[in-house]
C-alpha cells in the first residue's frame, strides 16, 4: 500500500474506501460516538468554576479561541485536539457565562474569575460593563 507517489496513494485510498464503504461508515460512526460520549461525560462531570454549581456547564475561552468545543465535536476533531483547546477554557454554568460576556459578575465571582485568569497566565482581564473582556494593554477584543 505505501505508495511514494502522492497521486497513486490518494487513488489507492479512494478505491479502497469505495470497495469498503460499510467498514468506513461503521468506523466513522464508532469514532464519532466515542467523541460525543467524551464530550457529554466532560460536560456532566464538570462544575462552574465561579459559583461552584454542578449544573451542566459550558466552556468559556480565557485565551485565544481557535474553535468552539461543541463545533469540534460535531466536526469530528480528535479527542487530543479538543483537550488542547480545553486548556484555553474554564468550565462555567450558563448563568455565569452570560454574566461574563455582559460584564455583570458580582464582586466574589469577579475576584474568582480574575484569579483564574492570573493562574492560567491569560493576558485578559475582566472589565465590568464591557462586553466580554479586555487585554491588559487596553485594546478591546470581541
Amino acid at each position: 500500500m505505501p505508495h511514494k507517489n502522492g497521486k497513486r496513494r490518494k487513488a489507492y485510498k479512494k478505491a479502497w474506501n469505495q470497495k469498503n464503504k460499510s467498514k468506513v461508515k461503521n468506523s466513522s460512526a464508532k469514532y464519532r460516538l466515542k467523541i460525543t460520549d467524551f464530550y457529554h461525560n466532560l460536560k456532566e462531570n464538570s462544575f462552574c468554576e465561579l459559583c461552584n454549581e454542578s449544573r451542566i456547564s459550558e466552556f468559556h475561552h480565557i485565551k485565544e479561541k481557535h474553535f468552539s468545543i461543541y463545533s469540534a465535536v460535531k466536526r469530528g476533531f480528535s479527542i487530543r485536539r479538543i483537550e488542547l483547546e480545553l486548556e484555553n477554557c474554564i468550565s462555567v454554568c450558563p448563568n455565569c457565562h452570560r454574566l461574563i460576556h455582559m460584564g455583570k459578575l458580582n464582586r466574589n465571582e469577579q475576584q474568582r474569575y480574575e484569579k483564574i485568569l492570573q493562574e492560567r497566565g491569560s493576558d485578559f482581564k475582566y472589565v465590568p460593563g464591557q462586553r466580554n473582556f479586555m487585554p491588559k494593554n487596553g485594546n478591546y477584543l470581541e
